[in-house]
């Protein structure tokens, strides 16, 4: 499930709790970038991963793999700015290093006691 942070308004600040799902995506992260997307600004983005965070569900796979395909590599890159990851969890930590040339805009890591430097730091 996403939990929507209050953050900036050039942001896009969620909490991953449990398991990310279908619905997930498509009520609120979906909608979302597809705003930032198609509009005027920047991608910024913020996402905590909690002790709480279980993964992903089937259908939350497919979603990601349909967002990464369908939305992002089809539409301006460019505006990828910021994306703020933070997490304790030490294999999300070393999957966002070994992947993070693929990623478009700056990823950096925070630890889970840094949300709101993360924030800010997106919204920079």
């Amino acid at each position: 499930m996403l939990k929507r942070i209050d953050s900036p308004d050039n942001v896009l600040a969620v909490e991953v709790v449990d398991k990310l799902e279908k619905e997930d995506y498509e009520t609120v992260l979906v909608p979302a970038l597809r705003k930032m997307i198609d509009g005027p600004g920047e991608i910024r983005c913020a996402f905590v991963f909690g002790d709480d965070y279980k993964g992903l569900t089937v259908g939350g796979t497919m979603e990601d793999a349909k967002l990464y395909v369908g939305e992002l590599i089809h539409h301006d890159l460019s505006k990828w700015k910021r994306c703020a990851v933070v997490t304790d969890h030490d294999w999300l930590k070393h999957s966002i290093a070994m992947f993070r040339w693929m990623m478009p805009g700056e990823v950096e890591c925070f630890a889970l006691t840094q949300v709101q430097a993360a924030i800010d730091w997106a919204a920079e």
